[in-house]
């Protein structure tokens, strides 16, 4: 606006209404603060701001108000910034794109900026399920990174949310708002209580390694070490990408990020990974052994899945009770954990997993639950014990033989 010349911004709001008390006064504040505030004239009938000495100017735009058709009325348009485009459909962004392509000498832009209320916004599909072409880029942060915020403001935000699941999830978390939290499978999960920055691989502890062998959109091996008899610590996950999602990449990138570790591995995960495959007489428990064969790696796998439904009220009750003094907590790194977590769902029989086709090699894929399987298979087979009574309920209490200790774990 200031060392360029020939730009019209258009800042769309849904509704008119809005926008004097937001944008608006958000930009005139920022110039003013800029000890720009000389250089331009500050409209109100209608909204607008330009300029004086190179003509550019900002133009202010109700799209509920006006209607998607009456853009194509505005020429020369330059950028278009869209206020809580949360609030918009997929057609009035392409009708804005179409608005950009008159010959300004400047490049175009849209920029669109909301909160993720909802995990059915067009934008999540759009924008953040699958990638994005090399002209669109996407910035996500929270209010922890908005340097400008004071103490008190931060304060309040904390205060004023800090029973509202959904409201934490969205505007403290960045997390896309779930239509309804009790349809989560993890509806225990809390991201402020189980999650923490503090957890850290520990060379002097052994690593515990938990695999799911589904290969698309990745394949997943998730790691963690227990620090007491009953604390679990989540602290790395590796999801290895088309071309690279195979047992041995993951086995390689394991190597390549912990090649000094001496304390111990212990593998856990599907026991599908038992059967051998149909090829040869090798199945993928064997393949991860021989990659990993300078580790000394030892094997605990179950013979079949815990159940879906039971284990997954196993688990809840530990995030919201510790069950039988079992505390979880979870690496930030731990993205693709956290996010199954936040947005697996949930039906009579258990975990909902949407199916996607992958673009490169048009297979069908579950788009959820591989990292959070991992987590479950992790869970049910280092607490056999505890799991054990939960299934059977908490008047069945285990023997122990040899020692006045209860332990299932392998160390």
């Amino acid at each position: 606006m200031v060392t360029e010349r020939n730009h019209r911004f258009l800042v769309i709001r849904q509704t008119a209404t809005t926008l004097a008390e937001s944008v608006f006064r958000t930009l005139k504040d920022t110039i003013t603060d800029m000890g720009f505030a000389s250089l331009f004239e500050f409209r109100t009938q209608p909204l607008k701001i330009i300029n004086k000495y190179n003509g550019n100017e900002v133009l202010f735009y109700g799209m509920s108000d006006n209607g998607a058709e009456k853009i194509k009325s505005i020429k020369g348009i330059s950028g278009v910034w869209y206020e809580e485009a949360s609030e918009s459909t997929k057609e009035e962004v392409l009708q804005l794109d179409l608005r950009l392509r008159d010959a300004t000498g400047n490049y175009p832009q849209i920029i669109l900026s909301f909160n993720p209320t909802s995990e059915t916004l067009w934008l999540k599909e759009e924008f953040f399920d699958k990638d994005v072409d090399e002209d669109t880029l996407v910035i996500e942060s929270t209010f922890r990174d908005n340097a400008f915020l004071t103490k008190e403001y931060k304060k309040a935000l904390m205060g004023r949310i800090k029973n509202d699941a959904k409201a934490k999830q969205v505007y403290l978390e960045n997390k896309w708002g779930t239509e309804s939290q009790e349809g989560r499978f993890y509806k225990k999960f809390d991201e402020f209580k189980h999650v923490s920055k503090k957890v850290k691989y520990d060379p002097d502890k052994a690593i515990y390694m938990s695999w799911d062998f589904n290969f698309l959109p990745h394949s997943t091996t998730l790691l963690f070490q227990l620090h007491d008899d009953t604390t679990i610590h989540f602290f790395d996950e590796i999801a290895m990408k088309y071309p690279n999602n195979s047992i041995k990449s993951n086995c390689q990138e394991f190597k390549r990020r912990y090649p000094h570790h001496h304390s111990g591995l212990y593998v856990t995960g599907d026991p599908a990974g038992k059967a051998n495959s149909a090829a040869n007489s090798v199945n993928d428990y064997k393949i991860i052994e021989q990659e990993l064969t300078d580790y000394s790696p030892e094997f605990y796998v179950d013979g079949g899945h815990p159940p879906q439904k039971q284990r997954g009220q196993f688990i809840n009750d530990i995030f919201e009770n510790n069950f039988e003094d079992i505390t979880v907590l979870i690496s930030p790194d731990c993205k693709i954990l956290i996010n199954d977590f936040s947005y697996q769902k949930e039906d009579i029989k258990g975990k909902v997993k949407p199916k996607a086709k992958d673009k490169v090699t048009g297979s069908v894929y579950e788009k959820l639950g591989h990292a959070s399987d991992c987590f479950d298979y992790a869970m049910c087979k280092v607490f056999e014990v505890e799991w054990k009574i939960f299934q059977r309920g908490k008047t069945v209490l285990p023997y122990v033989i040899g020692y006045n200790k209860r332990s299932s774990r392998y160390l």
